[in-house]
């Protein structure tokens, strides 16, 4: 990956900011299999939200009480979470991986 450092005439500095959004627009036009996890989990994401939604619009739990409902959304959500936990993890591990490389490039 190389990476195209653009500077604004008004701004001398590059910023961490900058660089790791450089770094995520690279990801989303030049697709590269490091960033395959990205679109892994928004699948994941898609279709955990799709199931979830899926059974809290049921019409049948309209006859259900508070506690009854409450029950259902937090065995749904769980599911849900796990991804979300999932995702976290994944994003930190590519992350860290990312950062060591840019620092490499910058440093080499």
């Amino acid at each position: 990956m190389e990476l195209k450092i653009d500077i604004d005439k008004k701004d001398n500095a590059v910023s961490l900011d900058r660089i790791i959004d450089m770094v995520l627009e690279n990801a989303e036009s030049d697709p590269q299999k490091q960033f395959d996890y990205m679109k892994h989990f928004d699948q994941k994401f898609m279709e955990e939200i799709k199931k979830y939604s899926h059974v809290i619009r049921n019409p049948k739990l309209d006859k259900t009480t508070p506690k009854q409902f409450e029950a259902v959304i937090e065995n749904q959500s769980s599911d849900l979470h796990d991804v979300m936990s999932d995702a976290g993890i994944a994003y930190l591990k590519h992350g860290m991986k990312l950062g060591a490389r840019v620092v490499f490039e910058l440093l080499y």
